[in-house]
């Protein structure tokens, strides 16, 4: 396939708008992470490793500190990254003050890239925009488009007419909502510079106008190129959950996850739980809180990465551990032998259209023999779940065991959630509860089984004493969060 030479490409990174109802310091939705990776990393790694341009310009409307800060970690990426921040009356124009941003950079006749970084791309679709690209040189604008599943498709993009035999666009007109457009324009395109510097002089005068729109203006012919793969713009929350499901569908079978075992002097078990998780996870890390005894050694010997280090409790340690994960899904268990892997696989298929899965205890039947699960320790787990889902009404999960610590995420779930995180002790468990209900994330909850320990004592439960103080701690965090949210 011919490279198209075209130099620079721009990507809208950020806006003065939506951050999906969150506060205005939250970061822009294009840093909402799809399968680990962000929107916008996503995007500008579709348009390096196709179009190969020299310069991709992250323009930042808003937030441009927390852009630059993101562009730092991006990875696999060959051109060069500029984030360029648009003027204050650029940023109150919106889109059409991002493409006026453009011109600066770019010369009337000179072609270039542009791209919204808050849609989700699945397929070889770049590639085939490359080769569109590379195969015409005699155009005003080309333009990525999908036949319209219905008609939300052109009001919440932009329509276009076709002509299939000639590969041309006749007209486009924005947000249609005339019950007419077959096909609907996403956000990449090509486009000469003058687009750009007509942009920048309806923005000068204040006017408003759609940047595709303008592309009707252009004196050239414009050309469509057909894109085939899944797609997704990512407006609001509802929609990012669509990017994840369909990004989490794709592969076959259940995801890899990786499991985090927070373990402190448990060397009489430690060996056995963690070949047991083995079995299921793609990596078993073991953080070790300093443990005085062999705990390290056997889990390294079964095959755990352990990580040795003093942390600040049984909360930091699981979050620390969830900070090294890479897989698809991020798990918790303990280090005691209470939970089989083979109740992990019993949540792993929820997360199919779920962001998070927890266990739950409190079904008696599934206590088994000589494990501390007496009537008072249950009922008190059943209020505290209570509690807390009345605390947050305007959320469909209903919890009946925030304590139980066997649990699996979307890393992207843990991604969305993890600056939030404060508890360092056994609060953290229905911390990351509240958070993902804060988040707007969905949860669901399987009763699962609860085993007896197979070696030394609980230091946050085993007796009625200890399930108190970690139960106050619990509610403590609990207040507190919802006071200050």
């Amino acid at each position: 396939m011919t490279t198209p030479m075209v130099r620079k490409a721009f990507v809208m990174a950020s806006g003065k708008g939506s951050r999906f109802g969150k506060k205005p310091s939250a970061p822009p939705k294009t840093l909402s992470t799809v399968g680990g990776v962000s929107l916008l990393e996503r995007n500008i790694r579709l348009i390096d490793q196709a179009l190969r341009p020299e310069i991709v310009h992250l323009v930042a409307g808003g937030a441009p500190e927390i852009v630059k800060q993101a562009v730092r970690s991006f990875s696999s990426i060959r051109a060069k990254m500029i984030v360029s921040e648009a003027a204050p009356k650029e940023m109150q124009a919106g889109l059409l003050g991002g493409f006026a941003a453009i011109a600066e950079y770019v010369q009337p006749d000179e072609v270039f890239i542009a791209a919204l970084g808050d849609e989700f791309y699945e397929g070889a679709d770049h590639k085939t925009f490359a080769q569109a690209l590379a195969e015409h040189n005699d155009f005003s604008a080309l333009c990525a488009f999908k036949p319209c599943r219905n008609q939300e498709d052109c009001q919440r993009n932009f329509s276009l007419v076709y002509d299939e035999s000639t590969r041309r666009v006749s007209s486009i007109r924005e947000k249609d909502d005339s019950g007419q457009g077959r096909f609907f324009g996403l956000g990449l395109a090509a486009a000469k510079g003058e687009l750009a510097h007509l942009c920048r002089d309806y923005c000068g005068r204040g006017a408003k106008a759609s940047p595709y729109e303008l592309i009707n203006a252009l004196p050239g012919p414009i050309l469509g190129c057909r894109f085939t793969g899944d797609y997704v713009n990512v407006n609001t929350t509802e929609d990012l959950w669509i990017a994840r499901d369909l990004f989490w569908r794709k592969g076959k079978g259940l995801p890899d996850v990786d499991v985090v075992i927070p373990a402190l002097n448990e060397e009489e078990c430690i060996e056995q739980v963690v070949l047991d998780f083995k079995r299921v996870c793609k990596q078993v890390i073991v953080m070790d809180n300093m443990s005085e005894d062999l705990t390290a050694e056997k889990a390294r010997k079964a095959g755990a990465c352990v990580v040795t280090r003093s942390m600040g409790g049984y909360g930091d340690a699981i979050k620390q551990g969830l900070e090294l994960c890479t897989a698809q899904a991020v798990a918790v268990a303990e280090a005691d032998g209470s939970f089989k892997s083979s109740d992990l696989e019993k949540l792993l298929p929820y997360l199919a259209s779920h962001d998070a899965v927890f266990g739950s205890r409190t079904s008696e039947r599934l206590v088994q023999p000589g494990a501390f699960m007496p009537y008072l320790v249950r009922m008190a787990n059943r209020t505290v779940g209570l509690f807390l889902s009345l605390l947050w009404p305007w959320h469909p999960a209903k919890f009946t065991d925030v304590g139980c610590s066997l649990r699996v995420m979307r890393q992207d779930a843990f991604l969305d959630i993890q600056s939030s995180l404060i508890g360092q002790g056994p609060e953290f468990a229905p911390e990351v509860a509240l958070e993902l209900m804060d988040h707007g994330l969905r949860i669901a909850e399987v009763p699962i089984s609860y085993h007896p320990r197979l070696g030394g004592g609980s230091k946050l439960s085993g007796n009625y004493k200890n399930s108190a103080r970690t139960a106050f701690r619990m509610l403590r965090l609990i207040l507190t969060k919802r006071i200050t949210k």
